[in-house]
């Protein structure tokens, strides 16, 4: 598996795009319909173009990567919504078993971006020089899509510093820029940050990967036999919000706020990267001034105070929450949490596939829009110019939900939310709006 990972070539994820842009998106289309990867029995086509039966070529492979990689990711988002809406019914179980799935395409857009195509038996990649490889061990997607990431962030080959650091953003400065402004920083200290992120934030792919009994519990087991109790929708309701305000975009910045929280712990790890290299202490707060310094930025008094503080967010705490009750079983939340996290690197790292190749909103419009009128977006011919107006309805259904559970004297029930706040509480269901702008197209 660590060969096969480390064959894998990212910049043919890149050429495959540039196919896409020069080939297929002015027929209105990712890819062409001949395309053996869309076909159904994907075991057999692996298998012939082993054989020699019927080649995968280099551009067939690339471009399957490069669009599979976006439309991964944006069904992780849409199973990230229905694990959600669940949840708010009271369906743990079902919330626990689409909120795996959220997070397992997640981290199949991942790999998808990286050169490495999760099939079903038979899996492939794509190599620098063009040749598409079969993974020769017969795996599930459960076991190949772990334990290809597993060895992805094992590798010594791969250093996913530079492209994955230009995801995330603020104040107009990628993770990039801000790692070489921190004094005494390394690349080599940026891929350990990067490459724990993405074991915590994987972490449900790993624990279901081969526990078929652990799958098959919240999936098919009579859950309300052992867990038949009434959840607390207010306590519910005031963490989704919480994870809500994290992902409201800007112009600039799609997800800036979530952002910060990031670049928090990323500097916070940096730093403490940098003492071990030292071999002496080194005061957090001079670190801090001289990287904004550096950046010719101005560190305001409230900036200090947020990023020397040792206070999380409920996003990241619920995160890193991997206990299993033994009574009362996995918390929905917390994989929810781990999921938006590990979705919104993948929606970003995949568009960004297509942005680099010169791939414009006006030509994605196609299939944007379509995909915003399944889900009850927008109206036929009335998508938004700006992405990042999703988000409105969203600011005030928290708002009115906000007001409604502080105004309470009484706990809070599904029945009432339901019933006096059921436009609100439609839209808030909705975290795949967040895929949208997401795409920073």
């Amino acid at each position: 598996m660590q060969a096969f990972v480390d064959s894998s070539s990212k910049a043919m994820v890149s050429s495959g795009a540039r196919v896409i842009k020069a080939t297929h998106l002015a027929h209105s289309r990712l890819l062409d319909p001949t395309n053996p990867l869309l076909g159904n029995d994907l075991d057999r086509v692996v298998t012939d173009h082993h054989s020699g039966t019927r080649s995968i070529t280099q551009d067939e492979a690339a471009s399957f990567l490069a669009s599979s990689s976006l439309c991964h990711a944006i069904d992780g988002w849409i199973y990230l919504a229905h694990a959600v809406d669940s949840f708010l019914k009271g369906d743990k179980g079902i919330s626990v078993h689409l909120a795996y799935y959220s997070e397992l395409r997640g981290a199949m857009s991942f790999l998808s971006s990286e050169g490495i195509a999760t099939l079903n038996h038979h899996h492939i990649c794509v190599t620098n020089t063009g040749q598409v490889n079969k993974f020769n061990n017969y795996k599930g997607t459960h076991n190949f899509a772990w334990e290809a990431l597993d060895k992805y962030i094992l590798s010594n080959n791969k250093q996913p510093k530079d492209d994955i650091l230009r995801v995330f953003s603020y104040q107009g400065k990628n993770f990039q820029e801000w790692l070489k402004a921190i004094p005494n920083s390394s690349s080599i200290m940026a891929d350990q940050v990067i490459k724990v992120w993405l074991r915590q934030w994987s972490f449900d792919v790993n624990l279901f990967k081969s526990d078929k009994d652990l799958r098959n519990e919240v999936s098919y087991r009579p859950r309300k036999l052992s867990e038949n109790t009434v959840f607390d929708i207010g306590e519910a309701l005031r963490k989704l919000s919480s994870f809500w305000y994290l992902l409201e975009p800007s112009n600039s910045e799609r997800f800036r706020m979530l952002d910060q929280h990031l670049l928090k712990k990323f500097i916070k790890k940096i730093h403490g990267h940098i003492e071990v290299s030292l071999g002496r202490t080194v005061d957090f707060e001079t670190l801090l001034e001289d990287t904004f310094s550096t950046l010719r930025l101005t560190l305001s008094p409230s900036q200090r105070s947020f990023f020397t503080s040792i206070s999380d967010h409920d996003l990241f705490v619920s995160a890193g929450n991997t206990v299993i009750d033994p009574v009362k079983g996995i918390n929905p939340i917390s994989i929810i949490a781990r999921s938006t996290l590990l979705l919104r690197l993948a929606i970003t790292y995949s568009s960004n596939n297509l942005i680099n190749a010169g791939v414009t909103r006006a030509e994605l419009n196609f299939f944007l829009n379509n995909i915003g009128i399944n889900n009850g977006f927008w109206q036929n011919n009335s998508m938004p110019t700006d992405l990042t107006e999703l988000w409105n309805v969203i600011g005030e259904s928290i708002a009115s939900i906000d007001s409604w559970l502080g105004g309470r004297t009484v706990d809070a029930s599904l029945s009432e939310l339901n019933s006096e706040l059921s436009f609100d509480i439609s839209h808030y269901k909705q975290m795949s709006r967040a895929s949208f702008w997401g795409t920073n197209f």
